[in-house]
């Protein structure tokens, strides 16, 4: 069974709004992504795992709700980076803005990771 709590959020939630945070049933996987896709963000959660197995450690789910109300999800470090840093300068603007997010081959390994930009 695994345990799930917000751990950080974009705007004060209701308790409608963290039922539908914590159930990532429904969300499109980023990670998943074969070409890359544009988003017009409306919130942000973090989600903290954890697993009462002792063998898997905790992680943290990353969640972006659009203006359409989907829910994108991600494990990326280098996504969720890229995501608040955006955030956090267009959080001082009052225009709404969409994101490009993409997959980048990797040249310190094998494989490719996810990051996003502004558009």
């Amino acid at each position: 069974m695994k345990i799930t709590n917000i751990a950080e959020t974009s705007k004060e939630l209701t308790a409608r709004e963290k039922l539908m945070m914590e159930d990532v049933t429904d969300a499109f996987k980023l990670n998943e992504i074969t070409d890359p896709i544009i988003i017009t963000p409306a919130q942000y959660a973090v989600l903290h795992v954890e697993d009462e197995d002792p063998d898997v450690d905790p992680y943290d789910k990353f969640i972006v709700i659009d203006n359409d109300g989907n829910k994108y999800t991600t494990g990326s470090k280098s996504f969720m980076e890229a995501f608040k840093k955006i955030w956090n300068v267009m959080s001082e603007e009052d225009e709404e803005y969409q994101i490009k997010v993409y997959k980048v081959k990797s040249q310190k390994r094998d494989g490719s990771f996810l990051t996003c930009s502004i558009v």
